[in-house]
């Protein structure tokens, strides 16, 4: 199922030692984990240092500020969205139906999945995506995976004529929607695994309807 696809993070505080090579990267780790301990006010590239045993210093050879290391999170996490969405197309092959629903399912299981990538991902972070390109680029990839299948399913008849680009707009939204109000606790998906994808995707039947339009109906 595409819904096994994971990142395993470990929740643990423990001493870490981190070589140069691989700082930038032991900082985004550092920086999950006070997400996850204390929040978005609290984090601080002074704190993400000292947990992961460098200077504060060390930390702005990195990154110009707080904002940046943010950025490096939600890069990392649209690559591990983009992981998600790439084991969806495998699994459903050229089933373009399939695909959208599961496209839309992998979105909110990956914020339940990683709540704290999705997060500064999706609210909260105040980010400016046109302040880091790669960023950028890599939020741009996840959203073409989804129009593509709209384009597709616009040209074998499976969804209604017109901008696809629009329409694409709107499943993004309504799955997002889901997505935060998941974080946010107001939809409390209680159950069983798949009996929370099965909510989650009698939701985003819903949108497909919608988008198929009275004709296909």
């Amino acid at each position: 199922m595409a819904g096994a696809v994971r990142s395993p993070r470990g929740k643990g505080r423990q001493a870490r030692s981190y070589h140069v090579g691989n700082l930038r990267e032991g900082f985004v780790r550092e920086a999950l984990g006070l997400l996850d301990r204390e929040g978005l006010d609290a984090l601080s590239l002074r704190k993400v240092a000292a947990a992961a045993g460098v200077s504060h210093a060390a930390a702005y050879r990195h990154f110009d500020d707080k904002s940046a290391l943010l950025a490096a999170v939600a890069e990392e996490g649209f690559g591990l969205l983009y992981e998600y969405q790439q084991q969806v197309v495998a699994d459903c092959g050229d089933d373009l139906a399939a695909r959208f629903l599961e496209l839309g399912w992998i979105y909110v299981k990956f914020a339940i999945d990683h709540p704290q990538h999705a997060r500064v991902m999706f609210s909260g972070a105040g980010l400016e995506f046109r302040r880091y390109p790669e960023l950028q680029a890599a939020a741009a990839r996840s959203f073409r995976m989804l129009l593509e299948v709209v384009r597709r399913g616009q040209e074998r008849g499976l969804m209604a004529p017109g901008r696809a680009k629009q329409q694409t707009l709107a499943a993004w939204s309504m799955v997002h929607g889901v997505a935060l109000l998941v974080l946010d606790g107001q939809i409390h998906l209680r159950g069983e695994p798949d009996e929370v994808e099965a909510k989650v995707k009698s939701v985003i039947g819903c949108l497909n309807t919608g988008l198929r339009g009275p004709a296909s109906a």
